[in-house]
């Protein structure tokens, strides 16, 4: 069972935000690192589906504290009486960076290394636009690494009619899925049965593999069937996280958010906004963060290798991982816990068995990327002396290469055998 340190209603912008951070009583300053996890979205409030699976860590040195909270309108938070101005990724990435503060204020404490995991993106990967500071070595909140899974850069190719076009309109559920996603876009999803019945349940068959597993049929069809019972059918199906979600899920935020097409926000822009700033001398704010970004290949009928292609070209030293779409969510939070541990070599052998297994289609490991993360977590980091690796990927019907300097390696005979018999 969880436990928290801090349970606290701060007055964020004129809005009561909940926030909650775990640990032991009195264990503020114990030394562990404060993660702060971005509720997903947009309208999800937050959940302790992560803060839980990292307390069961089986590393004894690694007790983060987990930061959560609601943004405005969100789960338990106060809603906004400007939401148009309020419910944005702007407004969005200034409450989370404020969250934080009012946490070290509270809490008393003098240095806070700060993780970033970020379902909600791209308001994660927008902080450190909002908070430069945080990147340097002079202020008390240092920010140590970004982790996004299921990375967003912006509204375009998120949820886009054309992208359903081009890869589903041979289905015959193709009517439906445009029909869907117009309501979504033109802000017309008012209540959680309509969600459920009008789009989830449609875009369903679209999302991923995972909707092919007869578990997941099911589920989905006695959601749609029954839209007036989905807190029952949930419990039914044991989908704990999912029923986190329900019970505190804003489609005002939602509606918001889609209806203004995010306000037009585009990461690329942002970043190329915050460089033209005269005031502006730190220009390179993401150049001292490890970035981990990843995607499924198809995820809610958006490009993965669309997004991670543009993070990559804007960010080169990301990075990033693109999975198949059948892999489940809880794959990101093992690779966290890895990430999270500053054993760099742990980390990189959990992707490479992932590699050979082909649950992972590639990976990239940049040398910006490595020298970032031994920078990061230099004070628990156990770095192996042995040759580092830049870049792994895995190619269809080719071996697994994993790539150093000027040599190129295969994984192992029986590894390269096995891709072979699987592509």
């Amino acid at each position: 069972m969880l436990q928290y340190l801090l349970e606290k209603e701060f007055t964020i912008n004129g809005i009561k935000i909940v926030c909650k951070v775990t640990g032991a009583p009195a264990t503020a300053n114990d030394g562990q690192p404060y993660v702060l996890d971005i509720p997903a979205g947009p309208g999800a409030p937050s959940t302790t589906y992560m803060a839980k699976f990292l307390q069961k860590s089986k590393s004894p040195n690694l007790k983060p504290h987990v930061i959560l909270f609601d943004f405005p309108g969100c789960g338990q938070s106060e809603k906004s009486k400007n939401p148009e101005f309020d419910y944005t990724i702007e407004h969005f990435t200034e409450i989370a960076a404020r969250v934080v503060e009012c946490v070290q204020d509270e809490l008393n404490i003098g240095k806070l290394d700060l993780h970033v995991y970020g379902p909600g993106t791209p308001i994660g990967l927008n902080l450190p636009l909002h908070r430069p500071q945080w990147t340097t070595n002079q202020d008390s909140i240092q920010l140590k690494s970004i982790f996004a899974p299921n990375a967003t850069v912006g509204i375009k190719g998120t949820l886009s009619a054309d992208f359903v076009r081009q890869h589903y309109a041979y289905e015959p559920e193709f009517p439906e899925y445009i029909k869907a996603l117009d309501k979504l876009h033109t802000g017309k999803i008012t209540s959680r049965k309509a969600y459920i019945s009008e789009y989830l349940a449609p875009m369903a068959p679209a999302y991923s593999d995972q909707y092919k597993s007869l578990p997941n049929k099911l589920l989905l069809s006695a959601l749609k069937n029954h839209p007036d019972n989905v807190v029952k059918i949930l419990k039914l199906f044991r989908r704990k996280a999912s029923l986190e979600i329900v019970n505190g899920f804003s489609y005002e935020v939602l509606n918001q958010f889609y209806g203004s097409q995010w306000n037009g926000f585009e990461l690329d822009v942002a970043i190329d906004n915050f460089n033209k700033k005269p005031w502006n001398k730190n220009k390179n704010v993401y150049s001292k963060i490890p970035i981990y970004a990843s995607y499924q290949s198809h995820d809610f009928c958006t490009s993965g290798d669309q997004h991670l292609n543009q993070l990559q070209a804007m960010l080169p030293d990301v990075c990033g991982i693109l999975r198949p779409g059948k892999i489940r969510d809880f794959k990101n939070l093992i690779f966290f816990s890895k990430f999270l541990s500053g054993d760099l070599e742990k980390f990189e052998n959990q992707i490479r068995r992932d590699l050979s297994n082909r649950t992972i289609l590639k990976a990239n490991f940049t040398p910006g990327f490595r020298k970032s993360y031994e920078e990061a977590f230099k004070s628990v980091a156990k770095l192996s002396n042995k040759s580092t690796t830049h870049y792994e990927e895995v190619v269809k019907g080719e071996p697994c290469f994993f790539k150093s300097g000027k040599h190129q390696h295969p994984v192992t005979s029986s590894a390269s055998q096995k891709l072979e018999m699987k592509a």
